[in-house]
């Protein structure tokens, strides 16, 4: 039984939102879309999903779609 007040762990990573991305899950992000494609046949997501190992496949997603426009309004900020 929970105390008055105290909060659910489970709840409160969801209105935290997705936790950030750390640099050796984006580096087997990036391993990956080289490896598998960037989603132009729809199941390279749940490949890199599983390479990368620690994500979902909506999270794989989510993380291309704002690498890609990152990608081309800040090129000179990407490192690869």
């Amino acid at each position: 039984v929970m105390e008055r007040g105290a909060k659910n762990p489970a709840s409160m990573q969801q209105q935290e939102g997705p936790l950030p991305w750390a640099e050796h899950e984006h580096r087997h992000f990036l391993a990956a879309l080289e490896r598998f494609g960037n989603g132009t046949y729809g199941n390279e997501w749940s490949l890199i999903a599983r390479q990368v190992g620690t994500r979902s496949v909506d999270e794989i997603k989510q993380h291309a779609k704002q690498y890609f426009k990152k990608l081309v309004t800040e090129p000179e900020q990407m490192i690869m």
